[in-house]
């Protein structure tokens, strides 16, 4: 991908195009392996360490992205994605048996009493 000479650098040196959108750069196999060594260097988490230590490779890129780029190729995006949807649709499962339809009046004036009571706080 070639970037037109109307796009821009902004403060988070991410470039943008004339409309305002962010230009994605693919990451390379380079960035990867630099990513991974400093992992194994530093640990999981020490995001600015591992770009300062490669900033050579890592230079276009910033510590939120480095953080997102690991949970992609760790397979621990996918992991979290899977825990979370699991756990929805157990909460989906156990009220499964709740219907939605409109407050009844007398549900409204409980909740209307139980502010007037209580207060919004």
């Amino acid at each position: 991908m070639s970037l037109s000479t109307s796009a821009t650098l902004m403060p988070s040196h991410r470039a943008r195009s004339e409309s305002g959108r962010v230009i994605s750069k693919t990451w390379t196999k380079q960035e990867d392996d630099a990513l991974l060594d400093g992992v194994k260097r530093h640990g999981e988490g020490n995001w600015a360490q591992i770009r300062a230590d490669n900033l050579a490779v890592l230079k276009d890129r910033n510590t939120t992205e480095i953080l997102h780029r690991f949970d992609k190729i760790s397979g621990k995006r996918a992991a979290k994605w899977k825990a979370k949807t699991a756990s929805l649709q157990r909460k989906t499962t156990a009220a499964g048996s709740l219907k939605r339809k409109r407050w009844t009046d007398d549900e409204v004036n409980a909740v209307w009493e139980g502010v007037r009571k209580f207060g919004t706080q």
